[in-house]
């Protein structure tokens, strides 16, 4: 009402993309579909979120993309650290994130590694629960609690790979703080990062979410230096 009123422009900048709205109610859908035919540009993070502005039928040369971004430059510094974990989570531990499934993967890897090293970054309801289960495992893993922001690159540099399942993330800052230091992702195509940031066969895998799979491919990466780098 007020850029109405003010004759200003109206931009619409969301990380959204069509799984999100999956959920959204008839209100939701139909507040969208008029605020939209009123705005002059659109900003999305993902291919995927512009992609999802199409089906309101917005033309192309209203939409761009924006992905979201961390200091790289700051990153790379860490990234000739010794890389002593083999995997890696980071991240809320809630269901949504999907630390359950972390924890499966481990445990089927861990019969074919017995060396196997985990580091678990983050905090969330089911973060006992995911120590708990990795303890069950009797797999090598170092939980180090809170950590500084400024922190985060050098134990990201420290793995070898990064695991990131997810039921939903619109994006996911976590795969740019792995990408920054070299290290490959492994996701799925739940993430807004995939098919983006992540792209399957070059520096990480977008896989289903099934552990036999998982447990494939990064054995592909640990297996094969080559590849690896």
């Amino acid at each position: 009402i007020y850029s109405f009123f003010y004759k200003k422009k109206r931009i619409i900048n969301t990380d959204s993309w069509e799984l999100n709205e999956n959920g959204y109610t008839f209100l939701h859908i139909l507040l969208r579909k008029i605020i939209y035919r009123y705005a002059h540009a659109f900003i999305s993070v993902s291919k995927k979120g512009a992609e999802n502005f199409k089906r309101y039928n917005i033309s192309d040369k209203k939409i761009f993309i924006s992905p979201y971004a961390i200091d790289n430059n700051y990153s790379a510094k860490f990234i000739n650290c010794i890389r002593k974990y083999d995997l890696m989570f980071s991240g809320q531990i809630i269901e949504r994130k999907m630390p359950f499934f972390f924890c499966d993967v481990v445990q089927e890897l861990f019969k074919e590694k017995k060396d196997l090293k985990v580091l678990v970054l983050g905090n969330g309801i089911l973060r006992d629960q995911m120590l708990k289960r990795l303890d069950n495992i009797r797999v090598d893993y170092y939980y180090p609690g809170f950590v500084q922001k400024e922190e985060l690159p050098v134990y990201y540099a420290s793995s070898k790979i990064f695991l990131f399942p997810t039921r939903l993330d619109s994006w996911g800052v976590v795969a740019n703080d792995a990408c920054a230091v070299g290290t490959p992702v492994i996701t799925c195509e739940n993430s807004g990062a995939a098919g983006d940031l992540i792209i399957h066969d070059y520096n990480g895998y977008i896989i289903p979410l099934d552990v036999t799979t998982w447990v494939k491919h990064i054995l592909l990466l640990l297996n094969n230096n080559e590849l690896y780098h």
